[in-house]
Formats: C-alpha cells, structure tokens, sequence
C-alpha cells in the first residue's frame, strides 16, 4: 500500500504528574481505532542556556573591582576610606544588587551627593522591610485557613466538606475542569508530604486516604490554598467574609470587601510574602500583584497625596506598589486579635523610623506611600 495513503493511526496515552525536565517516561498508548497497544519512552525536553533570543549576542564581561567602582562613582561618591566597606557590601549582597541600589538613590533630587552610607542605609531599610513582610503574613495565612475551616464545617459537619461541588463554581465545562485539575493539583501536594508528615501517613494508611479538611489545608502550601479557594462560588465566599471580619472590633477596615475582592487579597498577600521569602528586592519594585480594588473603593475617599488626581491609570499604577500590599496586610490585621493589632502597631512604630533615618527615600516614586501613609496603615487610631 503507498504510504501516502496509509490511514494515521491515533494514540491516547497518560502521564504522570509532575514530571521533571530530562525525566524518562515509559508511556503506554492506546490505538482509538483498534484495540491494540503500543510501548513508547518519552523524554520530558526542559529549557536550555542560552536563552533562545530574536538577536545572537555573546555573555556579558563580568567587572573587577576597580572597574565596579568607577561605575559606581557616577552615581554614589566613593572615597578610598570607603573602599573596604564597599567591597565587604559587595561581597555579601552581589554586585549586581549594589548597584541597583545605587541607580535608586541617584534618581532623586538632595541638597548633596548620595554616599556610601546612604546607600547601606537604603539596603537597611530594604532588608527591614523584606523581613517584616516575611514575619507579619504566615499569621494571614494561618487565619484564613482556619476561618475557612470553620465556616465550612459549620455548613456541613464533614471532614471531606471540600470535595462538594456546590461549594465551586461548577456551571460550565471549563469551570468543571479548571476545579478537577485544582483538586488534583491539592492531592498531588498532599502525596507528596506523605513521608515527612505523620498526619497525612495515619490518613492515609489508616483512613484509605481520606483526608479532613484541617488536614489539607494545614499542609497546602499558600499558593495552592488560594488557587482551591478562588473557585468558590460567591455565596461561599460572602459567607467566609462575614468569618473574617466578624470579630475585628471597632477597627475601620478601610479597604471594601466582597466575592471578587477576598481572593484577590489573599494572593496579593501570597505574592508580597514569596517577594520577601525569595530575598527579592522590595525597594522600587513593581508588584505582580493585582488586588479587586477600584475608584469608589473606600481606600481612594481618604487616599491622600498632593497634586494628585486618582485616574484609573493611576489606580493601576498604585495598586502594583508596596504600600497598595500593605494596606491588604493590613486589612487582615485589622481582623485579628489584639495581640495580632499590637505586632502590626509595633511594625508600623519601626517602620516610621526607619523612614525617618533614612536619606534618599522616595516613598512616593518607589514606593506608592501617599502624604496620608501613617493614619492610613495605623489600625487603632480610627
């Protein structure tokens, strides 16, 4: 028979999750058309370096000090006292990062020249900022997992509450696939810990697998919490909101919540505490972050910066920045308990001062603080 006239045969075939660049997989197909089989290996292809670019190019020559001083000269002013203390900076932060930093400081107009103090003053200030987020939103997490925990179970009192699809959204056909592949996203996780955690090893070797619902959620990491919870259906997550705000006090909120906002928040915390967790710079970064918020949201009626008109441009631009995090940090804050209210004072005190001891700040440009920043942060003044 010519073979042009052969007949394609058609193959179905499954792979396991999580499959790792260069892994070798030994698959097995499934002709559609006739009942017989096929044993294929498959190779999973990861990335490469270089990466593939429109331009060819070669690597970039790495500096030696003299030459990394000089640059940094046009930007910082450098005398050969300084030299010891800029190469112990260098040695411990990356060059790369120094100046980075270096480019932050020169951009904003002072009476006299930046310094090498300045500039380990602006990396104090970015370290102090980085860790507070890293120690303020582990709490946020915990407390959302375990209001979402009660509210579930106050629904319905069972361990696997979870698992009912009228909690998700579930109309169409993309919303049944979008919460399948979440839910097996979630089970993968909880397979995956199941020899480092005793909790999940019992449940598993003494329940059939069945996993309580204070059990997952203890173990899925932030990310994947958020990825489960954003398929909620508006009614479920009208209700989580009343939880979460029930026993907040007389504290002002200021940020308006609702079934669109809530998840939004949440992951703007996730990403603002992988920012910190991963030793990414803080100062002068745009965040990837987008949380639901808009003009008429009650944070743009006391939202204060001079010469300022909020445009929806500029709303979009605020909302990326630092202090747009923050403020979502502090929503939660606001919804805790007093000693929860005393950390995030306490933060916000610490905060204040390093912004007053250090030079070269733009807390607007890089930053997104408003003239208002410390009445809007503050929980207890309102």
């Amino acid at each position: 028979m010519n073979q042009s006239n052969q007949k394609q045969a058609s193959y179905i075939g499954e792979i396991k999750a999580n499959t790792r660049p260069w892994e070798t997989l030994h698959v097995t197909l499934t002709s559609i058309e006739e009942e017989n089989q096929v044993q294929a290996d498959l190779r999973v292809l990861g990335e490469t370096f270089p990466i593939v670019a429109e331009k060819t190019g070669s690597a970039k020559k790495p500096a030696d000090f003299d030459q990394m001083v000089t640059h940094l000269r046009k930007r910082i002013e450098i005398t050969d006292a300084d030299k010891p203390r800029l190469h112990r900076l260098i040695h411990e932060k990356m060059y790369f990062r120094v100046a980075y930093f270096s480019k932050l400081l020169s951009t904003r107009t002072e009476s006299r020249h930046a310094t090498l103090d300045d500039l380990i003053q602006l990396f104090e200030f970015d370290n102090y900022v980085r860790s507070s987020i890293a120690r303020l939103t582990p709490d946020i997490e915990q407390f959302a997992k375990a209001t979402l925990v009660e509210l579930l179970l106050e629904r319905d009192l069972d361990s696997e509450v979870y698992l009912q699809k009228s909690l998700y959204k579930y109309a169409s056909s993309s919303d049944k696939r979008n919460l399948d592949k979440t839910l097996s996203i979630c089970a993968s996780e909880v397979k995956a810990n199941r020899t480092t955690n005793d909790a999940i090893k019992h449940h598993i070797e003494h329940h059939g697998g069945h996993i309580p619902i204070w059990v997952l959620f203890d173990v899925l990491p932030f990310g994947k919490f958020n990825m489960l919870t954003a398929r909620f259906q508006k009614e479920v997550l009208r209700d989580w909101i009343k939880v979460i705000e029930e026993s907040r006090g007389n504290h002002n909120l200021v940020l308006q919540t609702g079934p669109k906002t809530l998840p939004s928040f949440l992951q703007t915390v996730q990403l603002l505490r992988n920012a910190a967790a991963h030793n990414a710079r803080i100062y002068g970064k745009k965040f990837v972050f987008n949380p639901s918020l808009k003009i008429t949201n009650s944070y743009w009626k006391t939202y204060d910066r001079k010469g300022f008109e909020v445009s929806p441009k500029t709303v979009s631009q605020q909302i990326h920045s630092l202090f747009t995090g923050l403020m979502v940090v502090r929503y939660f804050y606001a919804c805790m308990d007093d000693n929860a209210v005393t950390n995030w004072e306490k933060f916000l005190v610490h905060l204040i001062k390093r912004v007053e001891k250090t030079s070269f700040l733009n807390l607007k440009g890089y930053l997104g603080f408003p003239d208002n920043w410390k009445e809007l942060l503050s929980i207890r003044q309102f």
